[in-house]
């Protein structure tokens, strides 16, 4: 058995196979342009990844090198990777012209230098941190203390996961609305106590049954399904934000061809909120949505104070809803929601997050 390279070595042989693979061709001029590699060094690199490969062969008239019939990865995952950045600004950058490059912007989220240093050294150096928060939920953003132990994306923005010292539980907060951070003090619970973040939850997805045979098989080759289906592996910390993603978690969109997947069984979201809607209802209090799938009749629900007690009222109508008892707490009231909704099959609970 070949030894593998190591460290250093292991990036500048990967580059080579990244660009063989992807390019087809190699020079060794380009280790020294990437990696400031003297002659001696470029011919050494070269000849180690032609031995590990063994399907490399030198060109003579493009005075380059090329992979031969039998070539296949030997160090990357290559297909697997993710493209876009091998082509922005990984092994790949400079492959293609800028005339023939482009990639759809999405809107700008904010993300402040500091505040995302100070988040940062708090999960290193396990620190509570005071932020200014600008929450959906509230009229006007409010003091509070975390306690930072992750972090995550959804793909268009950043989160801190982290331990909030007012609920008493673990929430998300959205990177961008945290506008200031104020003093720093003892950190909070852990991340191994956080239940949603270490559990994974399989979500399968097959193509939309609405679709033509000939689109379906498009949809199973793009998203690299086998046998129709392609197993999605999320952190329960994460699943609402990867069902909203990809339309999962509601009415499908009327065009099926906009919707393009579905999940095998519609029941996992429900039954993934059935066991765990108290603890994501109390970590996420102040909205939700109340479906009801047959009589598509849908509830945006929000909980307000009045007098001394919290009640749930239609934030379409003001009104209080009458089924839901009024409680003395946030965490009462949450609780109240989850289980009455529990025991409503007809209707689909969905916690909004902050």
């Amino acid at each position: 058995m070949k030894e593998q390279p190591g460290g250093g070595q292991f990036e500048r042989l990967s580059f080579i196979e990244r660009r063989l693979f992807w390019l087809g061709r190699f020079n060794r001029r380009e280790l020294g342009e990437r990696f400031g590699l003297s002659a001696t060094r470029q011919t050494a690199d070269m000849g180690l990844y032609k031995e590990l490969s063994g399907h490399v062969e030198y060109n003579r008239l493009t005075k380059s090198y090329h992979p031969t019939k039998g070539f296949s990865p030997v160090l990357t995952g290559t297909a697997n990777e993710d493209f876009t950045s091998l082509l922005l600004v990984g092994d790949l950058k400079g492959a293609l012209p800028p005339e023939r490059l482009s990639v759809a912007p999405s809107p700008l989220r904010s993300v402040d230098g500091a505040v995302t240093r100070a988040v940062v050294q708090a999960i290193g150096q396990n620190w509570s941190l005071k932020i200014l928060y600008a929450s959906m939920s509230r009229p006007e953003p409010i003091w509070r203390v975390i306690s930072p132990h992750a972090m995550g994306s959804d793909g268009q923005r950043w989160h801190v996961r982290a331990f909030c010292h007012e609920a008493e539980t673990y929430k998300d907060f959205v990177l961008g609305r945290i506008l200031e951070v104020g003093e720093r003090g003892s950190g909070r619970g852990s991340l191994d106590q956080d239940r949603e973040w270490h559990e994974v939850v399989d979500l399968v997805v097959v193509p939309d049954p609405r679709l033509s045979q000939g689109a379906r098989k498009a949809i199973e080759s793009d998203f690299c399904m086998e046998n129709g289906q392609a197993v999605i592996q999320v952190r329960r910390a994460l699943l609402w934000y990867v069902a909203k993603h990809w339309n999962l978690d509601g009415e499908p969109f009327e065009d099926p061809r906009r919707q393009q997947i579905v999940l095998q069984d519609p029941n996992i979201l429900i039954e993934t909120g059935e066991t765990s809607m108290r603890e994501q209802a109390t970590s996420r209090p102040r909205s939700f949505t109340f479906f009801h799938p047959e009589e598509k009749r849908q509830i945006r629900a929000g909980l307000e104070k009045r007098g001394n007690v919290y009640v749930w009222v239609d934030q379409a109508t003001g009104e209080r809803l009458e089924n839901l008892d009024p409680a003395d707490s946030v965490t009462d009231a949450c609780e109240i929601a989850a289980s009455t909704f529990a025991k409503a099959p007809d209707w689909k609970f969905t916690p909004t997050w902050a």
